[in-house]
């Protein structure tokens, strides 16, 4: 597979992935307000709320656990990443007071199973 055709299957997970979590997000009674918020160095996949807090969520999807569980795709280094992104969005925001990172991964099975870690940050 050519470089390009893997890009674009990658995105097409990620974005399969997100909706899965957005519905997800929904059912537990969260309402997401944004999606894919950029900064010039990094992305949050999701951005909700939970009651009175703000929910910054990065979803990891894999087809297979060959690769390692979607959970250890989210190194120092990408949190350092998430904090700082959020961190701008919480400066045009500033009337949050709660908030939090959550971490939703799924693993590739025929079921989605999806794994959850709430407060990861």
């Amino acid at each position: 597979m050519a470089q390009k055709e893997k890009n674009h299957y990658r995105q097409m997970i990620g974005a399969w992935g997100e909706d899965h979590t957005a519905a997800n997000l929904f059912d537990q009674g969260m309402k997401v307000l944004q999606r894919n918020f950029r900064t010039r160095e990094s992305e949050i996949d999701l951005i909700a709320s939970d009651g009175d807090s703000l929910v910054f969520v990065e979803v990891k999807t894999r087809t297979n656990d060959s690769f390692g569980f979607p959970e250890e795709a989210v190194t120092e280094d990408k949190m350092e990443h998430i904090y700082s992104t959020a961190e701008e969005y919480l400066t045009d925001n500033l009337d949050v007071e709660n908030w939090r990172i959550d971490i939703q991964g799924k693993p590739g099975t025929d079921d989605i199973q999806i794994e959850w870690f709430k407060d990861a940050g």
